[in-house]
């Protein structure tokens, strides 16, 4: 694992776990268009050949994680609606009070809009008409796409195994153990600093085959699987 720059891997291809990027643009500016446009700028003055790989129907593997997704979804909402209830009290409150209680109920006023901010952030959904508009920009921009009836990530190993890609883009820890050997993590539109996770080197560093490599990783829990109880990184790696 080591921090470098991008300008390191001109030339190169790459394949982008586009969903990452989706939350990642849509939590910071409603227009994320504009987080992916800068995102392509940055890759291309660097030489970098983008690819931007789209999720197809996860796997019934993964159905219980995505019900728990669901199920936290459903307690923001929750939540959301409890803090809108108490904002609406407060602002009833503050018409009768006197000075001194409406100064309280500014400070916690402000202390529940915060909050109320961060929940909605946090129900963020990546819709067909996110997919269909950024499509649009990549087709005006040349860029290339693929939209599998499957994960992105499992794409993107393929891709990289077979040659059509020299590199993989996201923040996903799960494509280590899905074919990307060689991983970009914690790109940001504003620097040319990213680092590289590289399979080999962690398996000769961790002395492990890479069979022992995905249950390492299995029992340090996925997606795919529940954790198991008391065993962490360490009793994983034992």
């Amino acid at each position: 694992i080591r921090e470098t720059l991008l300008n390191t891997y001109s030339g190169k291809r790459v394949a982008i776990d586009t969903s990452i990027f989706f939350y990642k643009f849509l939590y910071k500016n409603p227009r994320f268009l504009e987080g992916f446009f800068q995102m392509i700028s940055r890759l291309r003055s660097n030489g970098i050949t983008p690819i931007y790989i789209f999720d197809g129907t996860p796997p019934k593997e993964k159905l219980e994680t995505l019900y728990q997704r669901k199920e936290k979804k459903t307690e923001y909402k929750n939540r959301i609606q409890e803090i809108e209830t108490q904002l609406n009290n407060i602002d009833n409150v503050e018409k009768v009070d006197n000075e001194d209680s409406q100064e309280v109920s500014e400070e916690k006023k402000k202390q529940l809009t915060q909050d109320l901010l961060k929940l909605k952030k946090k129900l963020i959904h990546v819709t067909k008409e996110h997919i269909d508009m950024l499509k649009y920009l990549l087709d005006m921009m040349n860029i290339k796409w693929l939209h599998p009836n499957c994960e992105a990530d499992v794409i993107c190993g393929k891709l990289l195994q077979n040659g059509v890609v020299d590199l993989v883009l996201s923040d996903d820890m799960d494509l280590l153990v899905s074919g990307s050997d060689v991983l970009l993590r914690d790109f940001h539109i504003s620097t040319n600093k990213i680092t590289e996770y590289r399979v080999d080197r962690i398996l000769q560093d961790l002395s492990l085959t890479y069979d022992q490599w995905v249950d390492f990783c299995i029992l340090c829990g996925s997606d795919y699987t529940s954790r198991i109880h008391g065993v962490g990184p360490k009793n994983a790696y034992k």
